[in-house]
């Protein structure tokens, strides 16, 4: 298999995922204002499919680390020292600063311990709670466990067979978010909140995943077709350009179809689409594996930077915007705009997000 420190340009990818859901939380706390100045800000609402990005992403480069490790333990030992150590010590963090010690219940003992043990997310009275953007944190835990388990206990290491598998399960998923439309549309007391809820969990993702598990795939089968086909520039542009179309389609859908839970298709495949959107655009870029067009080039010199610390962007902007949108009518009132807020928010998020990288999490690597 190909080493993944032989792929250069990744860090870019995660730069843009982790800048999409901060402007996509930014959008969430700041539409009234925003959309108060100009609608064309709505266009951030698109942003939440950062963590499309970031499946894709994980789907791919989890399977090259399982590939390429000596063992499961070797494997699931290495994600939980990049995963567990920033998101273990934040939640305590943020769980002691809201809790009421004085009235502690065993709501707060069991929502910290869901965190903890990271399944929060597959639950609707913690999926919101410490620290929001944690659901999907618990979801890539899931997959780091089906994952291998797919690939040594039941395929034991054959392709075909790992394929079949995953192939049905994905099959499956798509039934499951099939199931959860009609059941929408029997139930409309349903709120929205607790539809996202409902089809967020593992098994309403794992195409995703699985798509970056194709990805991994082709990119080490170096004698493939297809890796012949996109060689050369001029068809890895095709392929990106191909990628961008597949990825508007899907932003339209995004932007202009808010109740798109209530279309079929859209509930089952529109993040099917975008994923495969991503996985298009990472799929070109890498094959470039140009570590000189990062050097040379001052844009994607500074998302590569962002990427780096793109955890702890993940982790840290939720909380940042909520503490700032709390204090924005006093800001405000000084003279501190919204979009000085935005500023204020980016640099307190990266410099947090810079000291935990080189300071905390670099000693878990």
């Amino acid at each position: 298999m190909q080493k993944m420190k032989t792929i250069k340009n990744l860090d870019v990818f995660r730069g843009i995922a982790a800048i999409l859901v901060l402007l996509f939380h930014f959008y969430t706390f700041y539409s009234t204002e925003l959309l108060g100045l100009s609608n064309m800000f709505s266009v951030l609402s698109i942003g939440h499919v950062g963590v499309d990005l970031f499946f894709v992403l994980s789907g791919f480069l989890i399977t090259l680390s399982l590939w390429n490790s000596k063992s499961f333990s070797h494997f699931f030992l290495k994600r939980v020292k990049r995963i567990a150590p920033l998101a273990l010590a934040t939640t305590f963090i943020f769980w002691g600063i809201q809790t009421d010690f004085s009235e502690i219940t065993l709501f707060n003992i069991t929502d910290l311990f869901s965190h903890i043990f990271f399944f929060n997310g597959f639950f609707p009275q913690f999926y919101s709670t410490i620290n929001p953007v944690t659901w999907s944190i618990s979801i890539e835990m899931a997959f780091y466990i089906v994952l291998p388990m797919v690939w040594i206990i039941y395929a034991k290491k054959n392709m075909k067979k790992f394929f079949t598998l995953f192939s049905v399960l994905v099959f499956l998923s798509f039934l499951y978010r099939a199931f959860l439309f009609y059941y929408f549309q029997e139930n409309p007391e349903i709120d929205s909140h607790l539809k996202i809820i409902y089809s967020e969990q593992l098994w309403g993702r794992l195409d995703q995943f699985f798509i970056g598990i194709i990805l991994a795939y082709v990119y080490t089968k170096n004698k493939t077709q297809v890796i012949q086909i996109t060689r050369n520039f001029k068809n890895i542009a095709i392929v990106c350009i191909s990628s961008i179309v597949v990825l508007i389609s899907s932003y339209l859908f995004f932007v202009y179809q808010s109740n798109f839970r209530d279309i079929l298709l859209l509930q089952v495949f529109l993040h099917t689409a975008t994923a495969l959107g991503f996985a298009g655009l990472l799929y070109g870029f890498v094959e470039t594996n140009d570590e000189s067009f990062i050097k040379n080039n001052s844009i994607t010199t500074l998302l590569s930077w962002f990427g780096a610390i793109s955890y702890g962007i993940y982790i840290f902007h939720f909380a940042v915007i909520s503490l700032v949108y709390k204090k924005s009518e006093l800001l405000s009132s000084v003279g501190i705009s919204v979009g000085l807020q935005f500023l204020l928010i980016s640099l307190i998020t990266t410099v947090l997000s810079y000291v935990s990288y080189n300071y905390f999490e670099k000693r878990f690597l």
